[in-house]
């Protein structure tokens, strides 16, 4: 009888750490999934610089991690996870596309930033143009819809892919990615 209480409590505690081990697997998955697809990762508590071979530059913010596909016809990269921000070697031959969470920022070459929350896409412009579409349920939208917007230097804007309206936000500072400035909002129809 005392074994046998032994023995059940011993299961409990194995199937508990069992248990325990499958949860926290199951919360990292996400994180593993975008570190495998992912070209060039910043770890925790690290930023990262990477030239791209078309002369590009990203710093990844901490936790984040890109996928890059450069050819000869356009120069693309995917957030996978987490900040980047992009200065963007001036090529009107080949765009550069930066994608996420189908938000797509369109250039030729400027200096802006992404950054892919839990809720919310953002795309800040600190120097330049950028056109930003929005793809809801894998339809992409044309400009007479109303779902294209150019960003200049000092705008940004913030996107919920599970909703129907951006808000767009027009900084009075000159540096669109940084600093809390006031601000006048807008929206746009996604």
């Amino acid at each position: 009888r005392t074994r046998s209480a032994t023995s059940s409590r011993n299961m409990a505690m194995v199937l508990s750490l069992v248990c325990a081990i499958l949860v926290t697997a199951y919360a990292a998955l996400p994180v593993i999934m975008d570190t495998l697809h992912a070209d060039h990762v910043a770890g925790t508590g690290q930023t990262k610089r990477v030239t791209l071979e078309d002369g590009s530059v990203v710093t990844l913010g901490a936790r984040s991690s890109i996928s890059v596909d450069i050819s000869t016809r356009t120069r693309s990269v995917e957030l996978l996870r987490g900040v980047a921000f992009f200065s963007v070697r001036h090529d009107p031959k080949r765009p550069f596309l930066a994608r996420f969470e189908g938000v797509e920022a369109r250039v030729v070459g400027t200096s802006f930033e992404l950054r892919r929350m839990t809720d919310a896409a953002i795309v800040g412009v600190s120097e330049g143009t950028v056109e930003v579409t929005s793809s809801r349920a894998g339809v992409q939208p044309t400009r007479g819809q109303g779902s294209l917007t150019q960003l200049n230097a000092g705008e940004s804007i913030s996107i919920d892919p599970t909703a129907e309206n951006a808000s767009v936000v027009r900084r009075e500072s000159t540096n669109g990615c940084e600093g809390n400035s006031q601000s006048k909002t807008g929206s746009l129809k996604m």
